[in-house]
């Protein structure tokens, strides 16, 4: 466009356009492009990051392997895993997964990752069902992702699509039933979300003091409807999801990656395919992707 003075309708347009384009820069929350760390593995899931590296699995290869930012490549720390699937951390050396051959939830310490304890593998004396991922909550308590993942549907015990929760004693109690095909997990202080897979939805509800769930799963987005109204296109069910410090959330879905607001506003995209995520590094500013074959890591504001 040449010099001079613009016309009044050319003057309404930058008023319109300038304002839309700042609120964009300012709250998209990815920097660049996603860097790949390594492919060729199986098909990588459940990241978490443990307060030095993160963890995550290589469920077909039955591995565990483990990266820190500026580092190589991963690392091999546990063979077998009990082709581990979701991963979360305390932050003070303990990690707990998903034991997907076992249908059991374990934990094990970063300095001993072969020695796996078991928390917890029946409910009212019948064998969990197929689990996805799980998140810890600062009551000790696990909550886990429960429906018909990676097994038989003849070999259920019983039927509970939804959430479990394995409290410190290992007790378990069923919450959220009649959730569809419940995936990921994540909280930020005690709301906690649920992704379900292929409804690409968003669910969430509220734990209280003891660890209970204190009112009805509800939609928090419709990440399909989302991309519709934003014109994104692209394969990809409601997954791996997590939440940031300050609460935004962040959830694999179509196309790529979403970005949420605690209100539920659309903060971004990443057209980048992923399984799952974690957020983690020194200042909580890097995602690391899974993304079935790989996994990669992008830079967060």
């Amino acid at each position: 466009m040449g010099g001079g003075t613009k016309t009044h309708g050319e003057a309404c347009m930058m008023a319109t356009v300038i304002p839309l384009l700042l609120t964009f820069v300012v709250t998209n929350p990815f920097v660049g492009e996603p860097v790949t760390i390594k492919t060729g593995y199986g098909f990588t899931e459940g990241p978490t990051w443990t307060g030095t590296q993160f963890v995550f699995c290589d469920m077909a290869n039955d591995t565990v392997l483990a990266w820190k930012p500026g580092d190589a490549e991963p690392k091999e720390i546990r063979k077998p895993s009990g082709k581990a699937v979701g991963s979360a951390s305390d932050g003070k050396g303990m990690v707990f997964q998903v034991d997907t051959t076992h249908r059991q939830i374990v934990s094990w310490k970063e300095s001993a990752p072969s020695e796996a304890k078991v928390l917890a593998n029946s409910y009212d004396g019948k064998k969990l069902g197929g689990m996805n991922d799980l998140a810890l909550h600062s009551n000790g308590s696990v909550y886990v992702t429960h429906a018909n993942w990676f097994v038989s549907p003849d070999s259920l015990e019983f039927e509970h699509s939804g959430v479990i929760r394995v409290d410190q004693k290992g007790k378990v109690s069923l919450l959220t039933p009649g959730l569809s095909r419940p995936n990921g997990i994540a909280f930020h202080k005690n709301r906690a979300y649920v992704t379900e897979y292929s409804a690409g939805r968003i669910m969430s509800f509220e734990i209280g003091k003891d660890g209970a769930q204190t009112d009805e799963a509800t939609l928090f987005a419709d990440l399909n409807a989302l991309a519709k109204e934003k014109g994104i296109d692209g394969q990809g069910g409601a997954d791996g999801i997590r939440c940031d410090r300050d609460g935004n959330i962040f959830s694999t879905g179509p196309g790529g990656i979403w970005a949420l607001s605690p209100k539920g506003s659309y903060l971004g995209h990443l057209p980048f395919r992923g399984t799952n995520i974690a957020l983690g590094g020194k200042d909580g500013k890097t995602m690391l992707i899974t993304t079935g074959r790989g996994v990669a890591w992008v830079a967060l504001k």
